[in-house]
């Protein structure tokens, strides 16, 4: 089950995912994709929280953009 969420005027698709490492230890996470359903990113954690995975993505993703352009800020 997809989820979407808007940031900024960009819609995301949020896919809960559940995986195993070698350790044979689960986690939750998230992976993100964009409006073409081309992968961005994954947000591992344990709770998945949609605020928290908004912040990451605002901070991962529109670094550059505001890095690049600070009087928007």
């Amino acid at each position: 089950m997809m989820k979407t969420i808007t940031i900024f005027g960009d819609k995301y698709k949020i896919k809960k995912t559940y995986d195993i490492d070698h350790f044979g230890i689960g986690r939750y996470g998230s992976d993100v994709y964009c409006e073409r359903n081309s992968f961005l990113c994954h947000f591992d954690g344990y709770n998945y929280n949609i605020n928290k995975l908004k912040q990451y993505i605002k901070i991962n993703l529109y670094r550059t953009y505001e890095s690049t352009y600070p009087y928007y800020k």
